[in-house]
Order: structure tokens, then sequence, then C-alpha cells
């Protein structure tokens, strides 16, 4: 029996998550954050997948120093813990 090669693609399609609405996107980005980590991801790979939800999902899109500030504050609360 031969096996099929399956090339994956990166998602092109509209998310069918809602967006993040002005007045919740830093608790929401956080609250990311802080599921992120607790499920073992990389200081690197959650930063990234900060910046690509906040692109994607938040309207209008914060900057990337509010990003960062977000990603800063997460990792100083879980190391003081």
């Amino acid at each position: 029996m031969e096996r099929e090669e399956v090339l994956l693609t990166p998602f092109e399609g509209r998310s069918i998550v809602a967006g993040i609405k002005e007045g919740s996107r830093n608790s929401t980005l956080t609250s990311l954050a802080g599921t992120m980590r607790a499920r073992g991801m990389t200081e690197e790979g959650i930063y990234t997948a900060l910046l690509a939800e906040n692109n994607a999902r938040c309207n209008p899109p914060l900057d990337e120093a509010e990003i960062k500030k977000i990603y800063s504050l997460g990792f100083q609360r879980v190391s003081s813990l």
C-alpha cells in the first residue's frame, strides 16, 4: 500500500471566531496569553500568537507596544507567584 503525501497549507479562509472589540482587547489578549502559558507554549510562541490574534481579531488592533506590555506583564505576574 502506497502512502499518500499530504501537504499542509496555511489557513486562508475567514475565521469563525468572533472579533475582539474595543474595551475588551487587553483583557481578552491577557487571558489568551495566560492560557497559552498554562499549556506550555514558549515565550516566543506566545508573543507571536498574541500579535497574530491582535491583527486578525482586534477591532481596531492594538499597537505593538501595547502587545509587548500585555506580554511582559503576564510573565512578570507568573514569575512573582
